[in-house]
């Protein structure tokens, strides 16, 4: 397993939890245009990946697609289901037609595809289109919900530590500081890439603080 994808295997449980719940959530919106896209076949496709039945799950999104050909909601939960999958190369095609289909108005946020595609970069090596991505993610959740912002910039500051890229991790952990002066996730970011750099005292001081 290399250790980008290992990296975010494990450390963007919360992420994917987090789309789950967007998807679960989403609004039954009656709507007198004809051409309005129904939620019902993602719903069920949601009930049946909470029962583990991707496969049937899998059936009813794409289902959706068929009915529904431009359904951002519905490429990003196949992108979502093949990333699972390790299927990134699939993933990243269908996350690409959800931002490209992406309009305002819709369950998902924008910079939640941006940050589902810097991932799946990541995890295919594809680092400069990844830190690209954060960017554009950053950006977007500044407006949209600062409340992503700390794990946005805390996961691209960890890409820039696994390419030793000390300064660029530590503009990120000061971002994050700066956004919260009492982030202790980046004040320890921020201590272990001292350590790295062997300053020692540096990082004593950081740690006292």
């Amino acid at each position: 397993m290399r250790k980008n994808e290992k990296y975010y295997t494990m450390k963007n449980t919360l992420l994917l939890i987090a789309m789950s719940i967007l998807l679960a959530a989403m609004p039954s919106v009656v709507n007198a245009q004809k051409n309005e896209e129904s939620d019902y076949n993602l719903r069920k496709a949601y009930e049946l990946l909470e029962n583990k039945e991707e496969a049937e799950a899998l059936k009813y999104i794409n289902k959706q697609i068929e009915e529904y050909p431009k359904s951002a909601n519905a490429y990003g939960m196949r992108a979502r289901l093949l990333f699972e999958q390790k299927k990134y190369g699939a993933a990243l095609a269908d996350i690409n037609k959800a931002i490209k289909f992406w309009k305002k108005g819709i369950n998902i946020k924008q910079h939640s595809l941006y940050w589902w595609r810097a991932i799946i970069y990541s995890n295919m090596e594809m680092i400069d289109k990844s830190l690209k991505d954060f960017e554009t993610t950053y950006k977007l959740a500044l407006k949209e919900n600062p409340d992503d912002v700390h794990d946005v910039l805390y996961q691209r500051a960890e890409i820039h530590f696994d390419r030793k890229n000390y300064d660029a991790a530590d503009a990120d952990y000061r971002l994050m500081l700066k956004h919260n002066e009492a982030d202790q996730v980046a004040m320890i970011g921020l201590t272990r890439n001292l350590l790295e750099r062997e300053d020692y005292k540096g990082a004593i001081e950081m740690a006292n603080r």
